[in-house]
């Protein structure tokens, strides 16, 4: 999503297929110096020149010192740094205002991206909850120009609801990952073709959902930690989809439904999943209605 309004890619390409990562997932210049810092200290380098000079096996000793003294930054410290220059300081509003016209999309997330964190931290989401404004990167910048705290944000994302655990997993995904998404669709539809979609497939470990990542065993046709054996009937989907969409334009092909285009006024949404593919109407709206304002100064 952020090469498609990087200026210097500009007219490079016609088409892209953004898989699960907003522009709003960005750093600043301040943020990526106070994490070389962390290496520089943790490394016992001077200079970045004596961290280049150091082995693989060195430089990964150093990321798991960093990754033990900042667990909540575990994703935030590794985004890409927006200078102003390469990348627009503001990439996501670089998007809404058209920054990535004449690019068709088809692009999406996963159900459950933030389970894939489980992965390195088994109190992932505890983690999330004591510390959100250095996981997250949405309440991050909401924060910074509000007086809204994190919980209170979550509060009035639960209107009554109980708060529960299963309540607060499917909160943090929705305010990093498929609300953001969901706006990058919207803002680019009114520039140019865009096809939005869902990949709700399970990994193999239950407990890690519809996953970050777990879509890739089936756009590449490889079997991984995640996934050993995908499923043959929705990698042939997958691979299907996304060439027709690469050589055409389109994604539609005799393996789905018809994939209606993206608009404001259906937000039209491809459900991918092995045991079927369905199209949604209006599948997530309340809770982009509810959570936009994070994103929308």
């Amino acid at each position: 999503m952020m090469l498609s309004v990087i200026p210097a890619a500009k007219g490079t390409f016609q088409k892209a297929i953004p898989q699960s990562a907003n522009s709003y997932i960005f750093n600043t210049k301040e943020h990526g110096a106070e994490v070389a810092a962390a290496y520089l200290e943790l490394g016992g380098a001077k200079t970045m020149r004596d961290m280049l000079k150091k082995s693989s096996a060195e430089i990964i000793n150093v990321y798991e010192k960093v990754n033990a003294v900042r667990p909540a930054n575990t994703l935030g410290d590794y985004l890409p740094i927006c200078d102003g220059k390469f990348l627009p300081k503001d990439p996501f509003k670089s998007l809404k205002e058209g920054g990535a016209r004449g690019i068709k999309l088809l692009t999406g997330t996963t159900a459950d991206e933030w389970c894939y964190w489980l992965l390195y931290l088994d109190d992932f989401f505890e983690i999330y909850r004591a510390e959100p404004e250095k996981v997250s990167p949405a309440l991050q910048k909401h924060r910074a120009r509000t007086a809204q705290t994190p919980e209170e944000v979550y509060q009035a994302w639960l209107n009554n609801r109980p708060d529960t655990k299963e309540n607060f997993i499917e909160f943090t995904n929705q305010v990093d990952w498929l609300v953001g998404q969901e706006l990058s669709a919207e803002y680019q539809s009114k520039f140019d073709d865009v096809y939005y979609y869902l990949f709700s497939e399970y990994a193999a470990d239950k407990e890690m959902r519809a996953c970050h990542t777990i879509d890739l065993p089936y756009t590449f046709g490889v079997s991984n930690y995640l996934e050993p054996n995908p499923a043959p009937n929705l990698v042939k989907i997958i691979q299907t989809t996304w060439a027709a969409f690469a050589a055409t334009g389109r994604p539609d092909n005799e393996l789905i439904p018809r994939w209606e285009k993206y608009s404001v006024g259906s937000r039209q949404t491809m459900e991918l999943n092995s045991k079927g593919c369905a199209l949604h109407k209006d599948l997530n709206t309340e809770n982009l209605s509810a959570l936009r304002y994070l994103y929308e100064k």
